[in-house]
């Protein structure tokens, strides 16, 4: 292993009341964005941005902060499609990262050489019983994401997302395949909310990482503020 020296960021933009991450509007939303990459420019060698067209010109006034920017095509859905983004972002990934979140404010420098890498674990069992309900009732769900549900999770339910990454890039793109397969090809597209996204992103994540022991901010002391859920109205830009 060696330090990550990437970093990523991700962005899927609707017209919904949530189409700015969740803040109050846009002012407040790219006052976060601007906060979080020079936080994170602090501690990394490159910072990428991926997003589409629409996302792309929302964020024209802070595009200079990234060293590059790549267009996704552009994914057809609600405002909880966000994850989907993320998925595609690390897809893409040859070299060891970390994905931030933008209302993600890191507040120290790091140096980080973990396999895998998340914010905090949740332990809430309602994550692993639904989760499992959800997916074994799946119509034409592959084998092997059904094989990871019923081999358990090692009494952890759920990774927050926020930070995530590593340098173990098979198992991490092994994760983003499945999970994007699960809000993509099993389910109708309009049933899809924020519960249906949580348990894909952080609750498949505590499936197929179970072998291993994610380094976590909140576990090692990391110095940093997420803006997680109604905690947006409490941003002062």
């Amino acid at each position: 292993m060696h330090k990550i020296n990437n970093a990523i960021y991700s962005y899927y933009h609707t017209d919904s009341v949530k189409g700015f991450a969740g803040f109050a509007d846009k002012k407040h939303f790219l006052s976060c964005v601007k906060e979080s990459v020079l936080g994170v420019k602090k501690s990394f060698e490159s910072v990428k941005l991926y997003t589409d067209k629409k996302g792309k010109e929302v964020l024209k006034s802070t595009l200079s902060l990234f060293d590059d920017v790549i267009l996704l095509d552009e994914q057809v859905g609600n405002e909880y499609f966000f994850a989907l983004y993320k998925f595609d972002a690390y897809l893409l990934q040859s070299e060891p990262f970390l994905h931030f979140d933008f209302d993600f404010i890191l507040n120290q420098k790091i140096e980080i050489d973990a396999d895998i890498v998340a914010e905090f674990s949740e332990n809430a069992y309602e994550y692993r019983n639904k989760f499992v309900e959800y997916v074994v009732n799946i119509k034409g769900v592959n084998k092997h994401i059904i094989d990871f549900v019923n081999t358990g999770c090692n009494g952890v339910y759920a990774y927050c997302c926020g930070v995530f990454g590593g340098n173990d890039l098979e198992l991490i793109h092994q994760y983003a395949k499945d999970a994007k397969s699960l809000v993509t090809e099993y389910e109708a597209r309009e049933k899809k909310g924020l519960w249906d996204i949580l348990m894909i992103e952080q609750g498949y994540l505590s499936i197929i990482v179970r072998r291993k022991t994610p380094y976590l901010f909140k576990v090692k002391g990391i110095d940093y503020t997420h803006y997680i859920g109604n905690l947006k109205s409490n941003y002062k830009s």
